[in-house]
């Protein structure tokens, strides 16, 4: 009978130090990933924000220098053109998807009014000024923006 409470004492000793220590490593390897996850996640937060940063500032930058092609401004700027030719060909690697479908119909009607003066309404061309800003808004952390930019000229 004594050998049976040893033996029993003996498993139960063993199974209890083996659980403690499996226990124990488990503990120490979930602490681990957790750190490495949490880790990724925050090297992804950063790397968006700097991303949307980025983007704010290119989308500046197109913003004020494609004004220029609108008729309440003076085409004659040639420093204007060249300022919105560098900040598009910027735009054009940090921009969504949205944003350079808007650029393109801008362009396209900017292009026509250029060969042909007068053929582009000047309210479409508005329209389509309008319209980039507003995806570009979309795009530089404000999704669920509904109000449309209102061009105004005085």
């Amino acid at each position: 009978m004594e050998d049976v409470i040893r033996l029993t004492l003996l498993i139960i000793g063993s199974i209890g130090s083996s659980g403690a220590i499996i226990l124990g490593m488990s503990n120490w390897l979930g602490k681990v990933w957790a750190d490495r996850l949490i880790e990724q996640e925050r090297a992804k937060l950063k790397s968006y924000e700097e991303a949307l940063v980025r983007k704010r500032d290119v989308y500046t930058k197109l913003a004020i220098n494609m004004r220029v092609f609108l008729n309440s401004h003076e085409l004659t700027k040639s420093d204007r053109r060249e300022k919105f030719l560098e900040a598009y060909d910027e735009a054009y690697i940090w921009a969504s998807q949205e944003v350079i479908e808007n650029m393109d119909k801008f362009i396209e009607l900017i292009q026509a009014h250029t060969a042909m003066a007068g053929s582009v309404p000047e309210q479409e061309k508005r329209d389509a000024y309008a319209a980039c800003l507003h995806a570009m808004r979309k795009d530089s952390g404000y999704p669920q923006s509904k109000q449309c930019y209102r061009v105004a000229s005085f």
